[in-house]
């Protein structure tokens, strides 16, 4: 609005030129034009700086989702790999774990629950936690044998594999 009301008042001005004889209709037209040139070039760079600032500012943008999708893409990538651990080892439910004292792996294996409003899907099963421990017939719970309260509830159990010979040292 303010645009139109200053192009009215230099068009005033011109026909007010125009009408004491201080300039011709021909030279009047000519500055009017070369003034509304110099203007739109004006527009022109304040519209191109603006598009230059988007540009990289989309740029940027781009870039950090990028970034993000890597980050992504490798987080699955090891659930991937530790899905495929998992598998590969021979976890048994913990129902069928001895309960004679026996030192045994314990973990719990459980899927994760997606967060929908988060766009966090859900997960397959995967490790949330292990530990050495042991059936506890004093405490009646698989414990670790730091506490009595005993192990929240694994899922999970493994034997432990035979020790390996030590290294011999090569200090002597």
């Amino acid at each position: 609005m303010d645009i139109i009301k200053h192009i009215i008042h230099e068009e005033r001005i011109r026909k007010q030129m125009y009408d004491n004889h201080e300039c011709t209709a021909l030279e009047l037209e000519g500055r009017s034009f070369n003034e509304k040139i110099l203007k739109l070039a004006d527009r022109i760079e304040e519209l191109e700086a603006q598009l230059i600032g988007a540009i990289k500012q989309h740029e940027a943008d781009v870039k950090e989702l990028n970034e993000r999708l890597l980050t992504i893409s490798s987080e699955r990538g090891k659930r991937v790999a530790l899905q495929a651990q998992v598998e590969s080892v021979q976890w048994q439910p913990i129902e069928t774990a001895p309960k004679d004292g026996t030192k045994i792996l314990l973990a719990k294996i459980r899927p994760t629950d997606g967060i929908e409003s988060l766009g966090i899907a859900p997960q397959p099963p995967h490790i949330w936690w292990a530990i050495y421990g042991y059936w506890s017939d004093k405490w009646g719970n698989w414990n670790d044998g730091v506490e009595p309260s005993g192990l929240a509830s694994p899922t999970h159990w493994m034997r432990l594999s035979e020790p390996s010979e030590p290294l011999e040292s090569d200090d002597g």
